[in-house]
């Protein structure tokens, strides 16, 4: 991380000292957006969020339902156990380790699964802020943009911050 960021404050004084030396028409034309306002700001990806949060909360009723049901089969064997035959008892037991093993290969499928989810969310979300970036880049007719967080920006001047443009265009794609 340490190095793409210095590689990118080399490139940028580069890209500066270059287009002071040479006398062209063009300017240097440089902006800054926050990538991590844009995701927490934006209608767009917090619509993804609200995607996920009702994928998690599908999931979780299910899991739920199920957990219950070991509970109820758990607390019927501590209470019965006792006077239940041995062959019943017996399968009571065993179904009750059948029913944890699957509620625990259910709770781990579950895990997998919101993983994957949030990574495609996420994975997608950056596809499209990056086009959007794109687009302003050669509409603006930017020279370069850097990313706050990723370009190990300290400082700068809000002219340069392009980060509400980013959120309003992101969100009227």
């Amino acid at each position: 991380m340490t190095r793409i960021c210095s590689v990118m404050v080399i490139i940028a004084f580069a890209l500066f000292f270059v287009a002071s030396s040479v006398q062209a028409a063009e300017t240097l034309k440089i902006a800054i957006f926050d990538l991590q306002k844009v995701i927490m700001e934006s209608k767009t990806a917090d619509s993804y969020r609200q995607q996920l949060a009702k994928d998690t909360e599908a999931k979780n009723s299910l899991f739920s339902a199920k957990q219950n049901a070991v509970r109820q089969t758990d607390e019927k064997l501590k209470k019965d156990g006792a006077r239940l035959q041995a062959g019943e008892r017996k399968s009571l037991e065993e179904k009750l380790q059948r029913d944890m093993k699957e509620l625990q290969r259910m709770k781990e499928d579950m895990e997998l699964e919101l993983k994957k989810a949030d990574r495609e969310l996420t994975e997608r979300s950056l596809k499209e802020i990056n086009r959007v970036v794109e687009q302003i880049y050669e509409k603006e007719n930017y020279s370069i943009i850097f990313e706050k967080s990723r370009a190990g920006v300290i400082k700068f001047r809000n002219t340069l911050d392009i980060t509400d443009q980013v959120i309003k265009a992101y969100d009227t794609k």
